[in-house]
């Protein structure tokens, strides 16, 4: 994870941490007009090399989540495997349907999120 993460803070660096406006253009965004659910992970990740955690949820509240499991994948691997084992039993005890419809849920409810962060002028869209 360190391998990918490393370039991205280099070019994150190099381009004024991407809070000018010159991120990852969304093309969920452009053509629709929405964001997508992962509008402003750029900017949040940009944000959180340089230990800026308010401005970071304000870009998208999922790239600690994201940076939290990167940290125990580093730390504990054995801690990642046993919660990755939980979820493939729970995965394996529900029907694919259940599991299918869970999974398409909190793809909507982040989308839905995203849409209304951008839309209150809580995160600026551009």
């Amino acid at each position: 994870m360190a391998f990918l993460f490393i370039p991205f803070a280099y070019v994150a660096d190099l381009r004024n941490g991407f809070v000018d406006g010159g991120g990852i253009p969304c093309i969920s965004q452009l053509v629709t007009g929405y964001p997508c659910p992962g509008c402003g992970l750029t900017r949040a990740f940009a944000s959180l090399t340089n230990f800026d955690f308010v401005s970071s949820l304000r870009f998208n509240p999922e790239a600690i989540l994201f940076t939290v499991v990167a940290l125990v994948a580093a730390i504990s691997p054995a801690l990642l495997i046993q919660s990755r084992q939980r979820i493939d039993a729970f995965i394996t005890r529900s029907s694919n349907k259940k599991s299918f419809i869970i999974f398409v849920a909190i793809f909507i409810s982040l989308w839905i999120l995203n849409i209304i962060r951008v839309s209150t002028g809580f995160y600026p869209a551009s």
